[in-house]
């Protein structure tokens, strides 16, 4: 090989993308939404995105609280789902606005219910946490902190075309471990299936 073609070799560009990087930026993939990266290879959001914090709640917490989020939060979620639905296989980025709004109302209901009835919040979900979040196994707890969040957030916990006596006013849990939820000396259940009344939650 002559010395010419090793110095033309020696002066070629290095390769700056891959053919997929460069489809990319060609076609306005997400390549060209992003700011440059941080010194940790971070990319920091548009400032067309809100700003918001995470919920930071686990998932016992996030399943307690969940009914009341969805009762304060649904038109955010509907704004959110109604993106996806827009985006189909791209709603990552483009949702992102939408995302934030539902976090941002989620945040509030977790904050709300921790100020005005966290003894009984605590209660329900550390059952659900002992309890390998199984619902049926807290319903005593949940009843306490469903009145107390509706008392002063006025919000409901509702079960979408729950048919009869939805499954949380029942007073026998057939899976529980305890299925009849009553109180020592408490009179048994007339009926094997049976709202709370509004007196009864001696419990």
């Amino acid at each position: 090989m002559s010395r010419s073609r090793i110095a033309s070799l020696g002066r070629r560009r290095p390769i700056q993308s891959t053919r997929r990087g460069r489809q990319h930026r060609r076609h306005g993939g997400p390549e060209a939404h992003l700011q440059p990266a941080g010194p940790c290879g971070h990319h920091p959001l548009p400032d067309s995105v809100p700003k918001v914090k995470e919920v930071g709640a686990t998932s016992a917490p996030l399943l307690s609280a969940s009914f009341f989020i969805g009762a304060r939060c649904q038109p955010y979620n509907d704004d959110y789902m109604q993106c996806k639905t827009e985006n189909p296989g791209k709603g990552e980025f483009e949702c992102l606005k939408e995302g934030r709004r539902v976090t941002r109302c989620a945040a509030s209901v977790v904050d709300d219910i921790n100020k005005h009835c966290l003894d009984e919040f605590r209660k329900h979900w550390q059952c659900l946490d002992n309890n390998n979040h199984q619902l049926w196994q807290c319903r005593k707890d949940e009843w306490k902190l469903n009145k107390c969040v509706f008392d002063n957030l006025k919000l409901e916990k509702t079960i979408p075309e729950a048919q009869g006596i939805p499954v949380h006013l029942r007073s026998k849990q057939i899976y529980a471990h305890y299925p009849a939820l009553r109180d020592p000396g408490q009179a048994p259940f007339k009926k094997a299936v049976d709202a709370p009344g509004a007196e009864a939650p001696a419990l």
